[in-house]
């Protein structure tokens, strides 16, 4: 049995990781402060050298103010603010 290209995709958390430190332009030093998660592990993550605990995952989503799936997500969240328009739209029913 083979699987399609899309069934089992590895989302990308050093990729998205990475997107949120520069466009926030936080150093790792600065996410440490934010998380609590030492910037040697946050460099390994990002350098896919390392996962995270469910425990330090939530940490860093928490560090950022974002939702935890908005890491794993490809749909568009704004990184600067952690906004996500779909939520908001369906808040608003």
């Amino acid at each position: 049995m083979t699987r399609s290209k899309t069934e089992w995709r590895t989302p990308d958390l050093g990729a998205k990781l990475a997107e949120i430190r520069q466009t926030r332009k936080l150093t790792l030093k600065d996410l440490e402060e934010l998380t609590g998660i030492p910037a040697s592990t946050l460099s390994k993550v990002q350098n896919q050298q390392r996962t995270l605990s469910f425990e330090n995952l939530v940490k860093l989503a928490r560090g950022l103010r974002i939702e935890l799936s908005d890491m794993f997500s490809e749909q568009a969240v704004d990184i600067k603010t952690g906004w996500n328009e779909q939520r908001a739209v369906w808040g608003k029913g």
